[in-house]
């Protein structure tokens, strides 16, 4: 499979193990999963595996050369079997499944939602799954009806009621009928999150709200969505973040060595930030609460963060920086 030592560390909780989330690590480059006290559940014995939602993971069987993926539940039973050359999360109940190249969207029992094969999917969101047929994207209902035809050069993810497009090199904003709502005028587009898009025009970024009018004029070098109230931004050299009204809340102020992002978005109260060649932990007034000494950081999800310490060496630490759980990988 196609970036298995891109990142080796997920944590995501789906809707069906709510009381009892897990979280899949990698040991000796095997993939397993713990609880929250750090325990493991699920052996490490899949060749790779991605974070359980709506209460099944997709996992890999096999070596790594001819493994394939299927999905298990908490229990690690194995309840749609191993055929698939890639696998990626339930939404809405329907994943996105590739054999040969060719994908399509399963059911929670393996049944396809099309006899349709696609070039590529997106996952359902607000009842809308993208699909890509003739290298134009459209959209799919829950039923597998075709109600927004391809033909789009790129098309993201409904949120809000919005999904960013591609016509040409320029995207804008439809709705949930395919109707353009906010012209395809700009470079770039983010997803709507707390009612703020980000986009990029004439090489800097602003948000604009759903009517399409800009709230936060474009000044930036490069810009998150809005997270718990506020957004990551690049400006003039560093990271720093901005309220709704475009007003820092914590100045600019990360940076990295080598010019790359050095902020994430905020999740349970804080955010992964770089200081240099070190990723740390910040709350919402910009206070270090988890220093740096990370050489990759992730993000809160049910009181754990993913991090690594060397590049070979990464686990899950609580909100007080302590590691739950560690391994080489």
């Amino acid at each position: 499979m196609n970036g298995v030592a891109v990142l080796l560390l997920f944590a995501l909780s789906g809707a069906a193990q709510e009381q009892t989330p897990l979280w899949v690590v990698n040991l000796h480059g095997k993939f397993g999963y713990i609880n929250r006290q750090g325990q493991m559940v699920i052996p490490a014995n899949f060749a790779f595996a991605w974070p359980f939602s709506e209460g099944l993971a997709s996992a890999w069987i096999g070596d790594q050369q001819s493994s394939k993926a299927g999905y298990i539940d908490p229990s690690g039973k194995l309840v749609i079997g191993a055929r698939f050359d890639d696998a990626r999360a339930f939404h809405d109940g329907l994943a996105a499944v590739s054999i040969g190249g060719q994908w399509s969207f399963i059911d929670k029992v393996g049944a396809r939602l099309t006899t349709e094969d696609y070039e590529d999917l997106h996952d359902f969101s607000q009842d809308r799954g993208a699909f890509r047929l003739k290298m134009k994207w459209g959209y799919l209902d829950p039923q597998g009806h075709t109600v927004i035809p391809a033909q789009y050069n790129l098309a993201g993810s409904f949120s809000q009621g919005l999904a960013w497009v591609f016509r040409g090199s320029h995207c804008g904003f439809i709705d949930l009928k395919g109707h353009i709502v906010i012209p395809v005028t700009f470079d770039r587009c983010s997803d709507f999150s707390q009612g703020l898009a980000a986009v990029e025009i004439e090489e800097h970024w602003g948000y604009i709200n759903p009517a399409g009018k800009f709230q936060i004029r474009p000044r930036f070098v490069s810009a998150l969505s809005f997270s718990e109230g506020l957004a990551a931004v690049e400006f003039r050299g560093a990271w720093g973040y901005i309220n709704p009204s475009g007003r820092f809340a914590v100045r600019p102020q990360f940076f990295s060595v080598n010019g790359r992002q050095a902020a994430t978005s905020f999740s349970q109260g804080k955010a992964c930030v770089k200081l240099r060649d070190r990723w740390g932990f910040i709350n919402q007034q910009g206070k270090v609460v988890i220093p740096p000494k990370f050489v990759q950081g992730g993000k809160f999800q049910d009181g754990l963060a993913d991090v690594c310490d060397t590049p070979s060496h990464c686990g899950y630490i609580d909100g007080n920086g302590q590691y739950v759980w560690s391994g080489d990988r």
